[in-house]
């Protein structure tokens, strides 16, 4: 459900090695990502290019 919804906005999403999750979220969004997991008790790590 929530890729869904990423995909709507024009972000993508996919799963790596086998369990690494690489969410890309476009710039121009306001997604507040913190609140995103600190509801679903994720950790991430964001990679800015």
């Amino acid at each position: 459900m929530l890729g869904n919804e990423l995909m709507k906005i024009g972000g993508f999403w996919q799963i790596d090695f086998g369990g690494i999750a690489t969410v890309n979220i476009p710039k121009n969004v306001q997604f507040d990502i913190e609140q995103l997991a600190k509801m679903l008790d994720l950790y991430l790590v964001e990679i800015i290019d």
